[in-house]
């Protein structure tokens, strides 16, 4: 995300510095919760592959994802709200410009699969 980032909207050194001490102070809150969403992506995957399927295991592994799932995304939002203030309003505005065509192009892809049906 820094590389889009330094690239896209021209940062200067000190606001990569910047950025860079967001991302690594959020490194040990987001490293365990990857982590423990692999670790249940894998248990996930045995439970599948066994000769029956033990719904009462499937569910309390699939409310764990859910839940690790949750924190990162609390998470994502806390850390890009503090990159987001790191900005000059300039950056801002193209980045918004730049999320409004990606939800644009999205759009676009979901509609076109439906009108083929």
């Amino acid at each position: 995300m820094l590389g889009f980032y330094t690239d896209y909207l021209d940062l200067t050194d000190a606001q990569q510095a910047q950025m860079k001490d967001i991302i690594n102070k959020a490194k040990p809150t987001i490293q365990p919760l990857m982590q423990q969403l692999a670790a249940s992506r894998r248990q996930l995957q045995q439970l599948e592959s066994a000769s029956s399927i033990d719904e009462a295991t499937v569910r309390s592994v699939a409310t764990q994802q859910s839940q690790t799932m949750t924190e990162l995304i609390v998470q994502k939002a806390h850390i890009k709200n503090e990159m987001m203030q790191v900005l000059t309003a300039d950056q801002k505005a193209k980045l918004a410009k730049f999320a409004a065509r990606r939800q644009q192009r999205f759009q676009r892809h979901m509609q076109a699969p439906a009108e083929n049906q």
